[in-house]
């Protein structure tokens, strides 16, 4: 479990606004709620990447571990600290709805 815990990278969380965002046309405002959702969907990918590697590892270090104490234990661990994905895809969620908002003034 301590490896599971350790494993992974720093979050780089994206900023909510930018100062440039006064610049967005509804054309840029499109194209960037494309990025966010491709972002999005990638760091989905790298987390359920992560959380199978480390599955595997876990099932071939201590093979003797009752599944249901591995799952009870994660669920008590993942509810502790956000991964760095989950950290960043709030922050593109954050982001988004703040480009709903510039959608909304914008007339978009």
């Amino acid at each position: 479990m301590l490896l599971a815990s350790c494993a992974g990278r720093e979050p780089n969380p994206q900023p909510e606004a930018s100062v440039y965002d006064k610049y967005y046309t509804c054309q840029d405002i499109r194209e960037e709620k494309g990025r966010i959702f491709a972002a999005v969907q990638d760091r989905g990918v790298e987390q359920a990447s992560i959380r199978q590697r480390d599955n595997d590892l876990m099932s071939r270090t201590i093979p003797f571990l009752p599944p249901a104490l591995a799952a009870v234990d994660e669920a008590r661990m993942s509810g502790s600290k956000k991964t760095a994905q989950e950290i960043e895809i709030d922050a593109l969620q954050a982001r988004d709805k703040h480009l709903d908002g510039m959608a909304a003034d914008r007339g978009c």
